[in-house]
């Protein structure tokens, strides 16, 4: 069940299937379902609703596991966060541009409208958000699902830091560059997707004042 969620097969805020359905679907006992249903709730990634039936946690919801995840327990430097960014982002976006769908594209699309509306509100907050559901669908449309699980801590780490920024400018650029990613991944070549994300990953480290080691350049 945990798989099913981070894979993206259950979306955010999506009701899962009955008990009785599961069992049939899992091959185990509703009492074992129970159990895992009770522990997902635990986790922070699941909320009963009384009378209602069992949703998938938000992403924001989904962002606060990642934040208590053990990845955030580990001591690390900024550079060393946009590193592995450039490194896996960079890898799940090429794997993206040969499994992405026509559907998943619309998708990225209308998350770069929303983006454009919320630049011009200057609403930070929620383009952090969008940012997230942005970066988390890219994952998703990779095909691996550990990639995505490996990803989602990082990329709530680096929601917590972005709204340090909120220069128009700025946030316009962030805009532009996923336009470039959506634009390269809509190609499906894998060398330009890895690009995009790449040069993304490496503006947004220069835009916070991260600098990273000469070698991540040499880096395929």
């Amino acid at each position: 069940m945990q798989t099913l969620i981070y894979s993206g097969e259950w979306a955010a805020d999506s009701q899962i299937p009955s008990q009785r359905e599961l069992a049939e679907l899992l091959g185990v006992s509703r009492s074992s379902l129970r159990e895992a249903i009770s522990s997902l709730e635990g986790m922070g990634l699941v909320r009963v609703e009384p009378g209602r039936g069992v949703f998938v946690a938000s992403l924001e919801q989904q962002a606060a596991v990642g934040r208590n995840s053990e990845v955030h327990q580990i001591d690390h430097t900024p550079s060393e966060l946009y590193e592995a960014r450039l490194l896996m982002e960079g890898w799940a976006a090429a794997l993206a541009a040969i499994h992405i769908t026509d559907d998943d594209i619309a998708t990225l699309r209308k998350l770069l409208g929303q983006m454009e509306i919320t630049v011009k509100n200057h609403d930070v907050t929620h383009l952090n958000q969008l940012d997230f559901e942005f970066h988390s669908l890219i994952a998703a449309c990779c095909g691996n699902r550990l990639i995505r699980a490996l990803l989602a801590p990082i990329f709530s780490e680096e929601e917590m830091g972005a709204p340090r920024l909120s220069d128009t400018a700025f946030l316009s650029s962030r805009v532009k560059e996923h336009r470039e990613i959506v634009e390269a991944l809509a190609t499906r070549n894998p060398s330009l997707a890895q690009m995009a994300m790449r040069n993304h990953v490496l503006r947004s480290a220069k835009r916070v004042q991260v600098e990273l080691p000469d070698h991540v350049h040499q880096l395929p």
